[in-house]
């Protein structure tokens, strides 16, 4: 059994000798969450120097303690286990630059874990990207956590298995987590809001945080990898919104305040606006690298951009180079957001975009068919929509209608794939339906998008005054592939 560590306030005290905190940026922190900084400001000039205010802020940092001592605070233990002390540490060095207030939180503690990675992977052939990680950390002592299935099932700390697609087995694994009831049940609610082929991954990424919530340490490195339209992320194994990764952060701030870096394996997955949005999610964000174009997938060159960024973020840099990786955007305590372009003006782009809505009307009736996912007038069109979106200066009272243009233009591009998913995935509501009007079903894997428009305003009108329920589930399907509406064609049908 290991022996319980302890800060002394003396320690401390000359830990700070001569350093200044700003009391603001110590407010800010989410690892200071409940602290009462302020009341260590005795002379309230907003910094807190000195003996005597930093013998405070001890004093404050001391009303959460369990040593019953009030002269020292316990950093670890008796079972070897970090308190929540060494994080609410973590902010103060980060703070006064006083990094052996770090080292002391680690003593006999489990060994710093900085440079461990969370991979999140939202496609089966994302693997390729975490063997080559684990072959990487294990030569250099690091651990790789992998989250991401396509099962709608998990296991909790107690051993049993929890279906999250029902609301009772969702608010029962959160319980299994060990945290306060009313955190537990923003937990599930944040599981419960993802859709439910993400719900493993949440509830995968919530275990390991979990950790942090209890005083712990996890991985402050983060992946994240899959198809994505702009920072949603999706593939076989499901879809995992980005909105949805940042409520989890919400709901668990300790651990959202240990992440430093991330990495964004996506396409789209990051610009001039979204990256306010991590860091929003994330305070003590360092780095960030993603793609606000195309990205490499992982039977590609992935694998080699993974260990590139693993790299260069190790230990606790501020700085960040996109040359690290062809086609990447970066992001940096130190530089700020880098594209490698000056940022254009809003008039520009949205001109650029006017330019081009011409060219929607033909491809979505079916006139003009697309021949390469990758080029050609619609994925143009496509393109100009997702910089318009990226602008910072763009108001958000115009941002759900081009992110709906954006949602069904993409779902164009690939109509030729999505319709083979559709013929599959709703086989059975396409022969019940038929079947039900008494009409002969085609194979909607081999129609072109003009042919499929033909045959669902066929069936629509032939079915008008139908109160058959196979009838009337298959028109609503029907009428979601005419309209490409992305909550009745979902994401992962997208490749």
């Amino acid at each position: 059994m290991s022996q319980s560590v302890t800060l002394s306030r003396s320690e401390f005290t000359k830990q700070l000798k001569s350093t200044s905190m700003d009391v603001s940026t110590l407010e800010k922190d989410a690892r200071l969450k409940g602290v009462d900084v302020a009341s260590a400001d005795l002379d309230g000039d907003g910094q807190i120097s000195g003996k005597k205010e930093q013998k405070a802020l001890f004093q404050s940092l001391d009303h959460f303690d369990t040593d019953g001592k009030s002269k020292s605070v316990r950093l670890v233990g008796v079972e070897g286990n970090l308190t929540q002390m060494g994080g609410r540490l973590d902010a103060i060095a980060d703070a006064s630059g006083v990094q052996a207030l770090r080292s002391l939180a680690l003593v006999n503690g489990p060994r710093g874990s900085n440079d461990d990675i969370m991979h999140v992977g939202m496609r089966d052939a994302n693997h390729y990207e975490t063997d080559a990680l684990e072959r990487r950390a294990k030569a250099r002592g690091q651990s790789v956590i992998k989250v991401g299935s396509d099962s709608s099932a998990v296991t909790g700390d107690d051993g049993k298995t929890y279906d999250l697609s029902k609301k009772a087995d969702i608010t029962g694994f959160a319980k299994t987590l060990g945290l306060p009831p009313d955190q537990s049940k923003k937990v599930a609610d944040a599981i419960e809001k993802a859709p439910q082929s993400g719900r493993d991954e949440m509830a995968g990424i919530a275990k390991t945080w979990a950790k942090a919530e209890k005083g712990g340490r996890i991985p402050s490195r983060l992946i994240v990898s899959g198809h994505s339209v702009g920072g949603d992320f999706f593939g076989d194994r499901g879809s995992l919104p980005k909105d949805s990764l940042m409520d989890l952060a919400s709901a668990m701030p300790r651990a959202a305040g240990q992440i430093e870096d991330i990495h964004l394996s996506g396409c789209y997955s990051l610009g001039r606006s979204t990256t306010e949005d991590w860091r929003a999610a994330f305070p003590n964000l360092r780095t960030a690298m993603a793609y606000n174009e195309s990205a490499p997938k992982a039977e590609s060159s992935a694998p080699s951009h993974q260990l590139a960024w693993e790299a260069a973020t190790r230990g606790r840099t501020n700085s960040l180079s996109r040359s690290i990786a062809h086609g990447s955007v970066v992001w940096s305590q130190k530089s700020g957001f880098d594209d490698g372009k000056p940022l254009p003006k809003l008039k520009d782009l949205k001109d650029d975009l006017k330019a081009k809505e011409g060219t929607f009307p033909d491809y979505f009736d079916g006139t003009k068919q697309v021949t390469d996912h990758a080029r050609g007038p619609l994925r143009e069109y496509y393109k100009s929509i997702q910089r318009v979106l990226e602008h910072p200066s763009l108001p958000r009272s115009e941002r759900d209608a081009l992110k709906a243009k954006r949602d069904q233009t993409i779902r164009l591009i690939y109509f030729d794939v999505i319709t083979k998913s559709f013929a599959k995935e709703q086989a059975g509501t396409i022969r019940d339906g038929y079947k039900g009007a008494k009409l002969t079903a085609p194979d909607f894997a081999k129609l072109s998008r003009k042919d499929a428009i033909d045959e669902i305003d066929r069936f629509l009108s032939k079915t008008t005054s139908s109160t058959d329920p196979a009838v009337l589930a298959l028109r609503d399907q029907l009428e979601g592939m005419k309209e490409l509406d992305a909550k009745r064609v979902p994401a992962t049908w997208i490749p």
